[in-house]
């Protein structure tokens, strides 16, 4: 799991919706690192002697694993979506390349205190920071709608800047879905010796 968090720090950390920034980088993180890490849960998990827990903890397992596995889904989809979406990059303000730094940022925060398999208060941070994001966000179409001197955006950049919100969107469920499922694990007790 660690290495999946760390990972996945690694490729959110570049989301700012600039083409060629990072992008090669980010691949080689989803494929060395992110990718694997269900199978490798599922390994382990097989290879666990289950009696020495908690009666409960095949069930706990197997909803760590699947939320593990939507949440590489949701990363792999946002890579996507902004991969395409920064080949329109240069028709961007700024405000939404800057949106997209801090959303990185606060992304990658939470997942290298995941990392360390800390996941206490996660949910009230994030929450709000996601609200700022939405405000700022929102501010950001108000102003095109508004401004007649904007720079229109063509429809099929539209669709595709709501392509990354809607991934993003995917990607915090999952992340909350796998904090809930973490914070049901004892940690601890796989951390004891056992001879």
């Amino acid at each position: 799991l660690r290495r999946l968090f760390r990972g996945c720090a690694h490729v959110v950390a570049g989301l700012a919706l600039q083409r060629g920034k990072g992008q090669r980088l980010r691949r080689q993180c989803i494929e060395s690192m992110v990718l694997p890490a269900p199978t490798k849960i599922q390994a382990a998990q097989h290879r666990l002697n289950l009696s020495l827990y908690e009666e409960q903890m095949p069930n706990k397992l197997q909803r760590l694993q699947d939320s593990v596995q939507s949440l590489v889904y949701r990363l792999q989809s946002l890579e996507i979506s902004v991969d395409r979406c920064a080949e329109d990059s240069k028709e961007f303000p700024e405000p939404f390349s800057h949106i997209g730094r801090r959303l990185g940022n606060m992304l990658r925060g939470v997942f290298e205190r995941w990392a360390s398999l800390d996941v206490s208060n996660e949910g009230e941070l994030v929450s709000r920071e996601l609200e700022d994001l939405s405000g700022d966000l929102k501010q950001q179409f108000d102003a095109l709608d508004t401004s007649p001197g904007q720079v229109t955006f063509s429809h099929q950049l539209l669709m595709k800047l709501y392509a990354v919100l809607g991934s993003v969107r995917g990607l915090v469920e999952a992340m909350t879905e796998t904090r809930n499922a973490m914070g049901e694990i004892n940690w601890q007790q796989f951390a004891a010796a056992r001879f």
